[in-house]
């Protein structure tokens, strides 16, 4: 482990400009500061007011890299070299903001490490490093379920819970993630495996929040998808029904209790169904086409 995780330092020092750093890194140990190229790390640097001289205690974590089983997370921390603010806001120019690499965190099977890359230096607070990482992992495993890659939102969403097993939103979505592998698998083992699974999941996060509309919302999708007893229109109905109560806004449940109408062969309720969607998104495209398709029906 440790020979592995050193030859990973190694990798995750050489490849620092690609995670937007201007500047080439040098050996573990002796890194330069480099200057700030980072969407994430300008938009909190913007709000420092010019007072903020020397190094920020706050840690700002760079984008996530993931080598062989381990997930890789750099931590930095903040350096002004120069005082030249704005006059109208008092905020710093962006070319005398500098970050300072201090630590790698090294992720693995949910048990995390971390090293410091400055030696004689207090590594930033562990707690803030922790809440972050794990921030960005959820958004990155949103942003996998958004493109449709549903193994690596899996992946993402089964690490952060082997670190933050009660949070009920990621079960949920790791639920989701399974269901649209459930859907997608040829293998009929696979099918009912990552079925099985997802409605596990689902089950955990409203154990753990029963007001969770989007655990509902997707286990409503998924028993839409699969025959009694696990699923069926009036148990995905139920479960949009009960996603409304708490969150009657909701586009997505909504559009869930339509399909389900639909299915049953109900037009009418769908078809108010769906304009209730777009009321809530007036261009919602999944709208209009159902109500097209009950038209067409109806004609």
């Amino acid at each position: 482990m440790r020979k592995l995780v050193a030859i990973c330092l190694v990798v995750f020092c050489l490849a620092y400009p690609a995670w937007g750093i201007e500047e080439e890194s040098t050996e573990l140990g002796e890194l330069k500061e480099v200057k700030i190229d980072s969407e994430t790390n300008r938009g909190f640097l913007e709000s420092l007011e010019c007072g903020s001289l020397g190094t920020s205690g706050v840690p700002i974590i760079g984008d996530i890299t993931r080598v062989g089983e381990l997930t890789l997370v750099p931590v930095n921390r903040v350096r002004i070299v120069g005082c030249d603010p704005i006059a109208e806001n008092q905020r710093w120019t962006r070319e005398e903001w500098v970050i300072e690499p201090v630590a790698i965190v090294v992720i693995e099977e949910g048990e995390w490490q971390i090293f410091s890359l400055v030696s004689g230096r207090e590594v930033v607070a562990w707690s803030e490093v922790s809440d972050q990482i794990a921030q960005r992992m959820l958004e990155q495993g949103k942003e996998y379920l958004k493109e449709q890659d549903w193994e690596k939102a899996k992946e993402t969403f089964e690490e952060l819970l082997a670190i933050r097993p009660d949070w009920a939103q990621v079960h949920s979505l790791l639920g989701q993630a399974l269901s649209e592998l459930s859907m997608a698998a040829s293998e009929m083992g696979d099918r009912i495996e990552f079925g099985m699974r997802a409605f596990q999941e689902f089950a955990r996060a409203l154990e753990i929040d029963p007001t969770d509309s989007h655990a509902l919302v997707a286990r409503g999708y998924a028993r839409l998808a699969v025959p009694p007893p696990l699923g069926g229109a009036d148990l995905a109905i139920q479960d949009f029904q009960e996603a409304l109560t708490y969150n009657p806004q909701s586009a997505e449940a909504w559009l869930g209790l339509a399909e389900a109408y639909r299915k049953k062969g109900e037009q009418d309720k769908a078809e108010e169904c769906y304009r209730k969607v777009l009321e809530i998104e007036p261009d919602n495209s999944e709208a209009l086409e159902g109500l097209n398709k009950l038209s067409e029906t109806k004609n």
